[in-house]
């Protein structure tokens, strides 16, 4: 038989309901936040010509290897539960893409990926990706992997593509994978909560010290929306997308390590000063998003493992942005000193969320993402690199459950962009706009003069 198609080694799939991680409860709270629109799309450019048997088995050994991949998600009494279902084939659209004029393949390539993005994938069916490999020509195609984010974070997109990449050499190389062990998803979930119980111990009561004190008063920070959000959003998310040269990326660099902080934490003053502008207030609580993989043995899991991690920012007394910057650094160090999930943290500042819970206010996640120098490529075909560079701006993208994302990135090439999550439901795409335009003329501001009074930026 040939190693393209050995079959996939079988999992160990269970009748058990197991536990969900911190943030697949927020997702999973309500059934209706349980959309089948709540997806992430990847995609990869390929050189060279790709063994479409190969590359299918290798898409079911993925599946194998990471339970969670195969697992459904429900309510039963109205507490959410994830079940492991047996390995399952792994559905692979193979097209060879129609001729066309007046574009570029690239231009092309982003067509596809955002065509991928208004699909489905519903939470409660097997299995949570599926795959598309669309073909210039023999030696040059796009490689799509559609996944469902209560499966998936960002992550485990890179140790997903690791996995399927090296499946897929060992399938044409006749040989067995090579791939270190793996932790599966609904034992880090274990873990979760096993930690939490284990605080009855100085370590926990310090813990729950700092956030107790850290948060007394605080409330999230939320966005004013245009119209109150609906009990069901009627359309789609939309993305607003900007972007920043590399010179100015630079810049933001240079000023951050002259502070000795980081980008994150200059982006993050940023937001305090947009904060200001938007709504007035000079004390703000930020929902960050944040890899949750502080566990070593869980690095090579497979799951929605990220989690949410509130950070104070008061700026009322600071004069100028360079103050507003060493506030932030402070506040960062110390939220991540003492980092548990979110849930927790609610319990301790059960005021914190309570503007979210007006219509007209949306919560609002804040997400950076440091991009490596050089973009990795995988052995499939000749080779696949990640498209991470995005010109187009679709009018419809995956969903959100509820609330807005911002997404900032530096991107491999050294130019630093951003991407706007928010509904149209809520939001008119020029407030958006306008708000992103008055963020990039805040680091404007700082950037050419940190010492400049913050308020005048």
């Amino acid at each position: 038989m040939r190693t393209s198609e050995r079959p996939a080694t079988p999992g160990a799939p269970s009748d058990e309901r197991f536990p969900l991680s911190s943030m697949q409860e927020v997702f999973c709270s309500d059934e209706r936040h349980m959309t089948d629109r709540f997806i992430v799309v990847n995609a990869w450019r390929v050189r060279g010509h790709v063994d479409t048997a190969a590359l299918r088995g290798a898409l079911d050994d993925l599946v194998a290897r990471h339970e969670i991949l195969r697992s459904v998600f429900g309510h039963e009494d109205g507490a959410p539960y994830q079940q492991v279902l047996p390995p399952c084939p792994v559905p692979l659209l193979v097209a060879d893409i129609e001729p066309f004029t007046g574009r570029s393949r690239e231009i092309r390539a982003e067509e596809l990926i955002i065509e991928a993005e208004v699909g489905r994938l519903d939470p409660r069916e097997l299995p949570l990706i599926r795959a598309e490999l669309h073909r210039f020509d023999d030696q040059d195609s796009v490689f799509v992997l559609v996944h469902h984010h209560l499966g998936m974070d960002g992550r485990s997109v890179g140790v997903g593509i690791r996995d399927l990449a090296e499946f897929y050499a060992a399938r044409v190389a006749g040989r067995e994978p090579q791939l270190p062990e793996v932790r599966q998803a609904r034992e880090f979930a274990h873990w979760q909560r096993a930690r939490t119980r284990e605080w009855d111990n100085a370590e926990g009561a310090a813990i729950r010290a700092y956030w107790s004190d850290r948060l007394a008063g605080a409330q999230m920070f939320t966005l004013p929306t245009d119209r109150p959000m609906p009990e069901r959003y009627t359309v789609p998310y939309s993305e607003h997308i900007f972007e920043c040269d590399e010179e100015f990326t630079s810049s933001m660099a240079a000023l951050a390590r002259r502070e000795r902080c980081s980008l994150f934490m200059l982006l993050l003053a940023a937001m305090a000063v947009l904060a200001y502008e938007i709504r007035g207030v000079t004390d703000a609580s930020f929902r960050v998003l944040t890899s949750g993989r502080n566990e070593a043995a869980f690095q090579e899991t497979v799951g929605l493992l990220i989690d949410f991690l509130p950070m104070r920012v008061e700026i009322a007394d600071c004069a100028s942005f360079r103050d507003v910057l060493g506030r932030t650094r402070a506040a960062v160090a110390g939220a991540f000193s003492y980092e548990i999930p979110m849930g927790e943290i609610t319990k301790l500042a059960p005021d914190l969320t309570r503007p979210e819970q007006n219509p007209s206010d949306c919560f609002m996640n804040f997400i950076f993402h440091q991009a490596p120098s050089a973009a990795e490529t995988y052995p499939i075909g000749d080779g696949a690199v990640e498209i991470r560079e995005r010109v187009l701006e679709p009018d419809e993208t995956g969903d959100m459950p509820f609330g807005s994302s911002w997404n900032l990135e530096v991107l491999p090439s050294g130019r630093f962009g951003g991407g706007i999550l928010y509904n149209r439901d809520e939001f008119d795409e020029s407030t958006i706009a306008r708000w992103t335009d008055a963020y990039r003329r805040i680091l404007d501001g700082a950037v050419a003069d940190p010492g400049a009074s913050w308020r005048q930026l």
